[in-house]
């Protein structure tokens, strides 16, 4: 299950998703770099990992009226919540594809949220 809702108080502005079998919650990146040094090594920087480098992607299905909502939600909302099996997420919705009761989205996560 995910829910999806906007930051701002509307009441049209919430959808829950059952089918999220297709779903990926993301990979956990890490901030790592690779710098070649001039004795023929390397030196590498492992700055830790952020739920910011992490995407959402959504492939599942819906129903018209969570259509209407999730459609609602991407032309009005600059920032959406994402609540999931790991917890609760801030973020944007940067893709969103609806048809024949299919749901294609990408969501591009800022921060985890407490």
């Amino acid at each position: 299950m995910i829910s999806i809702a906007m930051t701002t108080f509307d009441t049209s502005g919430h959808v829950t998703i059952m089918d999220t079998s297709k779903c990926n919650f993301g990979k956990k990146p890490a901030r790592v770099s690779r710098s070649a040094t001039l004795d023929g090594g390397a030196v590498i920087t492992h700055s830790g990992v952020s739920h910011g480098d992490r995407i959402f992607t959504l492939d599942c299905r819906i129903n018209e009226a969570q259509e209407t909502v999730i459609n609602y939600i991407h032309e009005n909302a600059t920032s959406v919540l994402i609540a999931c099996s790991e917890g609760v997420f801030l973020g944007a919705i940067s893709d969103l594809e609806t048809y024949e009761g299919k749901l294609k989205a990408t969501i591009l996560i800022k921060s985890k949220e407490n």
